[in-house]
């Protein structure tokens, strides 16, 4: 009888779900980050035409539902470089003027390595694997 319990619940486990119970959880992103002085809400929202966005009105980004980790991970920081260069040079006063590169590296950096020392979750997030 013990036997035809631990059988089932070996099939249960490994092959009645597609060994879903040993599947890890996929991550989830931090709600909310402190990018370049300003405290940013991160949300999912399906994002019909693009996989994600920065708002600076609203002080939040938007992360289409659905994705891959690593491709979600991708999504958020570019979405975050978006936030520390716009809170970083003056872009916001010049939206339609494309930084030359230099420019943007020197205005980024400091932004981005400030924002993953002010934000531990934020990296245990972006190093993480399914």
């Amino acid at each position: 009888m013990r036997g035809l319990v631990i059988l089932t619940v070996l099939l249960l486990v490994l092959g009645g779900t597609g060994g879903y119970l040993l599947r890890p959880r996929q991550p989830s992103f931090p709600a909310h980050i402190i990018c370049a002085g300003m405290d940013v809400h991160v949300y999912y929202q399906d994002m019909q035409a693009t996989w994600g966005e920065f708002d600076n009105q609203r002080h939040e980004i938007h992360i289409e539902p659905g994705m891959p980790l690593s491709f979600e991970q991708h999504v958020l920081w570019h979405e975050l470089k978006h936030c520390a260069v716009w809170n970083s040079t003056d872009a916001h006063l010049h939206p339609q003027r494309l930084l030359d590169q230099d420019t943007w590296i020197e205005a980024s950096a400091e932004a981005e390595v400030t924002m993953l020392r002010e934000n531990p979750a934020l990296v245990r997030y972006l190093i993480s694997q399914p």
